[in-house]
């Protein structure tokens, strides 16, 4: 019996542009999903989210749970294309954006 893989910006568009994961359960849930390797993306401690997310001044909270080392859902998009496609970027200012924008290159590229 067959399983069909996800491609990786199927696993990607799955995911909220803002979200913060737990990297390595991430990574784990792309490679289960893709059948491939995990691209290295930044991942920081606790205390530095809750600081990037204080210097935005745009609220949110983590959850009590949450554990380290954490990633941005944006930054993976944009770790997966340069790896995949190599993607130069966006210029769009958002995470929301550059998410996006990171995702149509992988489809773009037939990941």
């Amino acid at each position: 019996m067959t399983t069909t893989k996800q491609k990786p910006s199927e696993w990607l568009a799955e995911l909220d542009s803002h979200s913060i994961c737990y990297s390595p359960e991430a990574k784990a849930d792309f490679e289960q999903a893709t059948g491939m390797n995990a691209p290295k993306w930044p991942e920081y401690t606790l205390r530095a989210t809750r600081a990037s997310m204080r210097k935005r001044g745009l609220g949110g909270w983590l959850a009590a749970d949450a554990k380290e080392p954490s990633c941005n859902a944006w930054e993976m998009a944009e770790a997966t294309a340069r790896q995949l496609v190599q993607y130069g970027g966006s210029f769009a200012q958002g995470r929301g954006r550059r998410f996006r924008d990171a995702i149509a290159a992988l489809r773009e590229g037939g990941f």
